[in-house]
């Protein structure tokens, strides 16, 4: 038995598999619920749109997307903001740009620290041999 607190209200629970409790759970797919019924409906509804015909947090949405449980392809105006320059996207965290941009970064980063290991590594031997 695994007791953890919930990751949102703080009670302690006996966690199975999720991070929150069943109470906070049940909320949660309440929540669903109700955003799935309203996109039967309005199937080109906005995210905006969703949020306000149902009273769901636009961030529990987008939760909802990244989880999985809501498809933009069935609903194709479902969009959120990248979390880095705000372009509109439907899946993952980061539009094309932004990742080929973090990307290329951690590229570099990868190849000075390999560069700079090399020669740390080669002075540490050299050391050692002068010992």
């Amino acid at each position: 038995m695994a007791l953890a607190n919930c990751k949102r209200c703080g009670k302690l629970f006996n966690r199975m598999h999720l991070e929150i409790c069943a109470e906070c759970n049940k909320e949660d797919d309440e929540k669903f619920f109700l955003i799935r019924d309203y996109l039967k409906d309005n199937r080109r509804a906005t995210i905006y749109e969703v949020s306000d015909g149902t009273g769901v947090e636009v961030s529990m949405i987008i939760r909802f997307i990244r989880e999985g449980r809501i498809t933009p392809i069935d609903n194709p105006n479902l969009a959120y903001p990248c979390d880095n320059c705000g372009t509109a996207i439907q899946h993952d965290r980061y539009c094309k740009p932004c990742k080929d941009k973090l990307q290329k970064g951690l590229s570099s980063t990868r190849e000075e620290l390999r560069q700079s290991g090399d020669k740390s590594a080669r002075t540490d031997y050299f050391h050692k041999r002068e010992r």
